[in-house]
């Protein structure tokens, strides 16, 4: 509470505020003009005190408060100027701005004193009433001060700060105003006036002390401190007043009002401190902080001083027993507060540790990564339960072993590399891959080392560092280790489906140029042949020539088939007569001891399926059978119809009832047991060394299975081979297929359709363009796309049709198609392809002229061709087959 002068009408106070935490007094900041102004006022009043004569008691009151108004008035203005700074929490703008208010209306006394009554005092009822707001905005803002973070653990920080105020104010009232300072003589509103401020002094700095002990966020520690300061001065200060005024010993202000404008100078500093506080730093609350505990009973043995003087004094003054005896028993119900306080976050902190320590050894017993914690020497200290599953033996018995020795001895140089590394920064977040284990049991594992050497952390029991010093932490290695050995595998796997898509993409290209070289076969034998009589001796050769390309060019799409399976056009096919076409390169693929057996079935099994998907069925079958009997045997495949009926056997395995073909493949070879029955149609599963599988072959005759409505099933024992068994829908037989009558030869005839062909294939191109001239077409031939759009702009497009390749050199067939369609979307185009990639997009147009339904497979015979090309002239758009 802030007063000067006889009966001063004011109270008085500060706090300070600003942006957060520490800094304390930053080193490179300067007061700010206020509080040298400050200074500079204090020592004139100094000055004035020393040099000035006593004037009388009313006119020195009126003096005092003149000096005293301008240090009020500076509070008030910095207080509010603090309100306003950037990054103030809500609570400390309330407070600044309650605290300010509280120092405006002690100055609007001063004014009221020093104008109003021209030197005379204000009388008491009056001065009572300005008074009170002043302790109501001062304690209110210095509240919201110690409010600023209400944590848990705050009620220490009150009984801490509440201990140490209480012993003070016990010690200085007994050695400043003799003992009992509420004891007196004078009743009214001047003692009332007294016994406000003094109660508002006391709770300032109560609540300054609080705020210093709890560093709220935004407001500077040491301002928190000068304030405090300020505060108890103006404290002590009111006692000896009050003392003076009650022996009615007091004549004028004195050292007492120089002592009352020091204490304005500490709260203006606590304030421009605060002022300059710039940087915001967030700290955690610790309510039990080092040494905080040794404070109470320091404080509360020096405040027992007093009644023990008293009590032992040959003449005790009994007046003021009853304030001592009282205080110190407040201050005893303090302790003991503050003690229980103490023991309940004791406790909540050792459980809380306690859940710690049970989650953090749930978590490692329950890690499936292992955790290896290390001397420097790299012998294990401690290891996790996963790291016995790795090792093949009991984490107990690794302890004193060094890691070297469970590494594979090809990797134990570069394990000894990277752990002597494990302290240099590049080695943060290096992992490793070696292999742990032993011999016959190797595992592929990835490591992150952690250098804890200089670790102090107290571990919990169980913990790793647990078994070391007491009290100590890791001060070591800590290893995470992590088991990849599946993922090695699959990546090996995956290594492997690479290098089969590339096979697949290389046979795509050779098909491509293979199937070009047999169509110009096929085309100039035609050509020849239509030269020759139907009775010329070399019709037979051109025939046989013909047929035998045609068989070459059935074998290169049934390779590309296996090696890049597409799903093409779904038709009716006999499976009977699939087997027996794949009867010759069966036997070539069965080598060795291996015989291939055959029991097919008669009657026609017509299955709906696309093209190859039947040979890609059974070779995988066969291939799968050929594995199994490494010292050779019989593989048998059969043919059958098979009529599922309610409650059968197939039912119960997940056929439904109807009419299949039943194709199975049995070996004689060394069979299954269950766990390898139960995984067999699983991706990349399989039972064959690394390097000669990749489990992709039965799981690929699954999938193919059950997209036509089918079902695969495998029976096997060990030691009595196994049989694959795929049921497929039976379907009708296809129709008979259109013999295409020979093409006679046609007279010219006016009008001519014009056919542009593209083909960068220049001999199968020319076969064309000669086949169509003999028919009566117009014919213009280009090597190149490029080449094709520069002799349709020169012609000014005047094209009936456009034949042309898929797959070409600088442009492919998609982007000139698109080209034409852009320039004339009536012109028809008829699409002809050895071979050609299918993307997302011939999914989403199937009506584009290459979709599957409309392409031209090559080779292809002359009249199909022709016939193709006369449908594509009848409307604008061309309706072909693959």
């Amino acid at each position: 509470m802030l007063r000067c002068g006889p009966e001063s009408d004011t109270v008085v106070s500060v706090n300070l505020r600003r942006s957060v935490t520490p800094p304390p007094l930053l080193p490179d900041s300067q007061p700010g003009p206020i509080a040298i102004g400050a200074v500079v006022w204090l020592l004139c009043y100094v000055i004035w005190i020393a040099l000035a004569a006593p004037f009388d008691v009313s006119w020195e009151f009126v003096v005092d408060s003149a000096f005293i108004l301008p240090f009020r008035l500076a509070v008030a203005v910095l207080a509010f100027a603090v309100s306003r700074a950037p990054g103030v929490p809500p609570r400390a703008v309330i407070g600044w701005r309650w605290l300010g208010a509280a120092f405006a209306v002690a100055a609007l006394a001063n004014v009221l004193s020093l104008f109003t009554t021209a030197g005379a005092r204000l009388p008491s009822e009056l001065r009572l009433v300005l008074a009170v707001p002043q302790a109501a905005l001062l304690l209110s803002g210095l509240w919201y001060l110690a409010r600023v973070r209400p944590e848990s653990g705050s009620y220490a920080d009150w009984l801490d700060a509440g201990v140490i105020v209480l012993s003070a104010f016990l010690l200085t009232s007994y050695f400043i105003s003799g003992g009992d300072p509420f004891r007196t003589s004078h009743v009214g509103a001047t003692r009332a006036l007294f016994l406000l401020y003094l109660l508002a002094d006391v709770a300032a700095v109560l609540f300054t002390a609080t705020a210093w002990f709890r560093r709220p966020h935004g407001v500077a520690r040491h301002a928190l401190g000068l304030l405090t300061l300020g505060f108890g001065l103006v404290a002590a200060i009111d006692l000896k007043y009050d003392r003076e005024v009650q022996a009615g010993t007091w004549t004028d202000g004195g050292l007492v009002d120089l002592l009352i404008a020091l204490a304005f100078v500490l709260i203006i500093f606590g304030l421009d401190v605060q002022r300059q506080q710039r940087a915001v730093v967030v700290r955690e609350l610790r309510p039990m902080r080092q040494g905080r505990h040794t404070v109470a009973p320091i404080a509360i043995g020096a405040a027992t001083l007093p009644l023990l003087y008293e009590v032992w004094s040959p003449s005790p003054d009994l007046r003021i027993l009853p304030f001592l005896v009282t205080c110190v028993a407040v201050l005893l119900a303090l302790v003991l507060m503050r003690h229980h306080i103490a023991r309940t976050e004791a406790r909540e902190q050792a459980q809380a540790r306690a859940a710690a320590d049970a989650r953090f050894r749930s978590l490692v017993q329950r890690s499936s990564d292992a955790i290896f914690q290390l001397s420097n020497e790299h012998v294990i200290e401690w290891a996790s339960p996963s790291a016995g599953g790795m090792t093949g033996s009991i984490p107990a018995l690794l302890e004193g072993r060094r890691l070297i020795e469970l590494a594979h001895p090809e990797d134990r140089d570069r394990l000894t590399v990277f752990l002597a590394n494990a302290g240099e920064q590049f080695s943060r977040n290096a992992v490793l891959r070696w292999r742990l284990g032993r011999a016959n049991s190797w595992h592929e594992v990835e490591s992150v080392v952690s250098d804890l050497s200089t670790d102090n952390v107290s571990s919990g029991p169980g913990a790793p560092g647990a078994a070391g010093a007491v009290g100590g932490g890791v001060r070591g290695l800590v290893l995470n280790t992590r088991d990849v050995s599946e993922r090695v595998h699959l990546e090996a796997q995956l290594r492997q489906a690479q290098k089969l898509e590339a096979v697949g993409r290389l046979a795509g290209g050779i098909a491509h140029d293979f199937n070009n070289i047999l169509a110009a076969i096929i085309t100039h034998a035609q050509l020849v042949r239509d030269d020759l009589a139907s009775d010329h001796e070399s019709a037979s050769d051109l025939l046989e020539i013909e047929q035998t390309a045609q068989r070459g060019a059935v074998l290169t799409r049934r390779l590309l088939s296996f090696s890049r399976p597409e799903a093409g056009e779904l038709r009716a096919q006999e499976l009977t007569a699939v087997v027996r076409g794949m009867e010759p390169m069966l036997r070539r693929l069965l080598v060795g001891q291996v015989e291939l057996q055959l029991d097919l079935a008669d009657t026609g099994l017509w299955v709906r399926t696309a093209e190859g998907q039947l040979e890609q069925i059974l070779m995988n079958l066969a291939i799968n059978a050929r594995d199994a009997m490494p010292e050779g045997g019989v593989v048998h495949v059969s043919t059958r119809a098979n009529i599922v009926r309610p409650g059968e056997r197939a039912t119960a395995r997940g056929t439904h009832t109807g009419r299949w073909a039943e194709l199975v493949v049995h070996d004689e070879g060394i069979g299954m047991d269950e766990d390898t029955l139960a995984r067999l149609f699983e991706p990349f599963f399989t039972t064959k060394p690394s390097g000669l599988g990749t489990g992709l072959g039965l799981a690929t005759v699954r999938g193919i299975v059950r997209a036509l409505g089918g079902h695969v099933s495998a029976e096997s024992r060990v030691g009595e081979g196994a049989t694959l068994s795929v049921l497929l829908p039976l379907v009708a037989p296809a129709p008979p297929e259109p013999v295409l009558p020979e093409s006679p030869r046609e007279g010219p005839s006016a009008g001519r359709p014009r056919v542009l062909v593209v083909d960068d294939e220049t001999t199968l191109r020319r076969a064309m363009e000669r086949y169509l001239a003999r028919h009566d077409y117009e014919v213009l031939g280009a090597p190149s796309a490029l080449d094709a759009l520069s002799m349709l702009e020169a012609r000014d497009w005047e094209v009936d049709l456009v034949v042309t390749d898929m797959v070409m050199p600088r442009m492919g067939g998609r982007e000139f198609v698109r080209r034409i369609r852009a320039r004339t979307p009536e012109m028809p185009v008829l699409c002809i392809s050895g071979h050609m990639e299918w993307d997302a997009e011939d999914e989403t147009s199937p009506d584009a002229p290459w979709s599957r339904e409309r392409l031209l497979a090559k080779p292809f015979p002359f009249p199909e061709f022709l016939q193709r090309v006369r449908e594509s002239l009848g409307g604008s758009t061309v309706e072909a087959k693959s």
